[in-house]
């Protein structure tokens, strides 16, 4: 039945989508929660829409890019590199759109925490494993977070589903 609900909905999956379903089935056949929990988070950010920020902020990024292009103490590679980081500002952070998303998936809780406060979480658990915090995190607390980061990213997956075909 659920099936031929979903079926009927037809709602094929888009090419951020479709990607966002591969690394999620991908995720299945990794060894450890480790790399299960990167490869869900990049499930998560395929997904994302980032949105501009205000004229206020983008304003103001147009003047860091300018100051930065105008200064003659740094090096061509330097005020390059710089360029492009800066440009990535005008646009709402990864931690935004991903707290917007997981907005979408209200009233639901992921451990026992609201959708944008767990996506916070795991976005977090992410650049610790990434970014090579120290005290690296506990094998338990990542497989904790990476089994129930498995239902958040389902349920972003299933979009229409979870409110048009019942349980």
């Amino acid at each position: 039945m659920v099936l031929t609900q979903a079926a009927q909905l037809h709602d094929p999956l888009d090419g951020p989508e479709r990607l966002a379903f591969d690394l999620y089935s991908a995720s299945f056949f990794q060894p450890s929660a480790d790399s299960r929990l990167l490869m869900l988070t990049m499930a998560i950010e395929t997904l994302l829409d980032l949105q501009p920020r205000s004229d206020a902020a983008k304003a103001h990024v147009t003047a860091l890019i300018e100051a930065t292009e105008a200064n003659v103490d740094l090096t061509r590679s330097e005020r390059e590199s710089l360029r492009g980081s800066l440009k990535w500002l005008r646009d709402e952070s990864i931690g935004q759109a991903g707290r917007r998303l997981a907005r979408t998936l209200e009233p639901r809780t992921y451990l026992d925490k609201s959708p944008a406060a767990f996506f916070t979480r795991c976005y977090e658990m992410r650049s610790a494993l990434t970014h090579g915090y120290v005290p690296r995190p506990s094998h338990r607390d990542v497989g904790l977070l990476a089994a129930s980061l498995e239902l958040f990213v389902g349920d972003l997956l299933a979009g229409r589903l979870l409110t048009e075909v019942p349980d």
